[in-house]
């Protein structure tokens, strides 16, 4: 309910129309309460989304909007947020002046991974803009190639206990967009992996 509170204020209301309300609709979700735990990303979204839009986030006591992220940025980083959702949280941080690009960053990554393993992932088109955002945070050292370490540094950043990818892992990643053989996944691969099916050129596999 409190979510749902929230996020009617935020449809219904104006900037400080409902300031006391939502702060009082925050302590139901405040950092380190068992009712956190309960909470689903979407719901996170939606109360992160209201306070966004009536401009109440100055209310709230140090820390926590930032719990909030960090628990919506956890859970993207297991399972992904539904394409609304991404939207309506990269839209909110915008306004809070808070960083978004690790949302796509996740995904695309998540996507990658599932694709690899032999598994299902729902694709959708992405602008080369959004595609050349993620690809060159993913690109570290800006050479114009993804090589397995800056790989395997962004997958870690999506990882909830601080575990590491194995090298199997980030290799077979790698074997799965590179078709070229080069050990390396170019733009233009990147590109192949998100908006359409990896090229059935010749590989070589990375040992």
């Amino acid at each position: 309910e409190v979510s749902d509170l929230a996020f009617a204020f935020g449809e219904l209301g104006a900037p400080g129309d409902y300031d006391a309300l939502m702060l009082a609709l925050s302590e139901r979700v405040a950092p380190g309460s068992d009712a956190l735990d309960r909470f689903t990303s979407r719901q996170l979204v939606k109360l992160i989304a209201a306070f966004a839009k009536l401009e109440a986030a100055a209310q709230l006591p140090s820390g926590r909007l930032e719990t909030w992220v960090e628990a919506v940025r956890v859970g993207h980083g297991q399972t992904s947020l539904m394409a609304r959702d991404q939207r309506t949280l990269e839209e909110a941080l915008g306004k809070l002046d808070i960083d978004a690009s690790w949302i796509k960053e996740f995904e695309m990554i998540g996507t990658w991974s599932a694709l690899a393993a032999g598994g299902k992932a729902k694709r959708r088109e992405y602008t080369d803009d959004e595609l050349r955002a993620v690809f060159d945070a993913i690109d570290a050292d800006g050479s114009g190639d993804i090589d397995l370490e800056e790989l395997k540094v962004a997958i870690n950043k999506m990882s909830a206990d601080g575990g590491e990818a194995t090298d199997a892992d980030v290799k077979n990643m790698l074997n799965f967009g590179d078709t070229d053989g080069d050990a390396q996944v170019s733009f233009d691969e990147f590109r192949q992996i998100m908006n359409g099916a990896v090229a059935k050129g010749k590989r070589v596999m990375i040992a």
